[in-house]
């Protein structure tokens, strides 16, 4: 079985990585304050949903690494 077959096809393997590169991102920024930060965008209603989405995706991610 391959990598992107274990996540539910390329586009959400590719979606994945994206997302942990994000979440990188978002640390070497925010440091400490990272999941604050991701919890603020995540409820942030002047967003659309798909960015809310987002947001709350990368939230699940730093919950499940214990950020």
């Amino acid at each position: 079985m391959g990598f992107s077959d274990m996540f539910g096809g390329r586009k959400a393997a590719r979606r994945l990585a994206d997302d942990l590169d994000a979440l990188q991102q978002m640390q070497l920024k925010h440091g400490d304050n990272t999941r604050l930060e991701l919890e603020r965008r995540a409820s942030d209603r002047g967003l659309n949903g798909r960015d809310r989405r987002h947001w709350q995706r990368l939230l699940t991610l730093a919950y499940e690494d214990n950020i």
